[in-house]
This record gives C-alpha cells, sequence and structure tokens, in this order.
C-alpha cells in the first residue's frame, strides 16, 4: 500500500510542480489474508464451457472411448500413468 501511495503521490507532483501538501491519508479497507488457492478445486466456470461441449461432441461421434486423460496412458517406458 505504501509503495503504491508513494508512486501515485510522486506521478502527482511531477504534473503539479510547485503545489504543495498539507495533509495527505492513505486507508485500506476489506484487507483479508492471502491464501494459497486449491489446486483440485473446480474452477468457477466448471460446468458448461465450451470445452466440455467439445468434448461431449466428439464422444457422441466416435464413441465414449475416443478421449480419456493423459494420466491414464502408459508412459513411454511401458509403465502404467
Amino acid at each position: 500500500i505504501y509503495r503504491s501511495a508513494r508512486r501515485l503521490l510522486h506521478t502527482w507532483l511531477s504534473e503539479h510542480p510547485g503545489a504543495r501538501v498539507r495533509l495527505l491519508g492513505v486507508g485500506g479497507a476489506n484487507l483479508v489474508k492471502e491464501r494459497q488457492a486449491d489446486l483440485f478445486a473446480p474452477p468457477p466456470d466448471a460446468g458448461n464451457s465450451t470445452l466440455d461441449q467439445a468434448v461431449d461432441e466428439i464422444r457422441d461421434r466416435f464413441g465414449s472411448a475416443s478421449l480419456g486423460r493423459a494420466r491414464t496412458l502408459d508412459k513411454p517406458d511401458g509403465s502404467p500413468g
């Protein structure tokens, strides 16, 4: 917050040379501690995405086994994914 406020003040003072500042305040509201996002949580727009629609169309046309997850494939050395 301090760095942002200082940058804004510097920009303003460069645009208004010779200006005097009598009182300056900076505030913050609704601040929360940053959290690590859940890697395995579904994305907020999960559900009716265009990707889901494309997958459904491919499976309808070519069969349910036509698409699969890469993790289910065997590794190049022949071991299971």
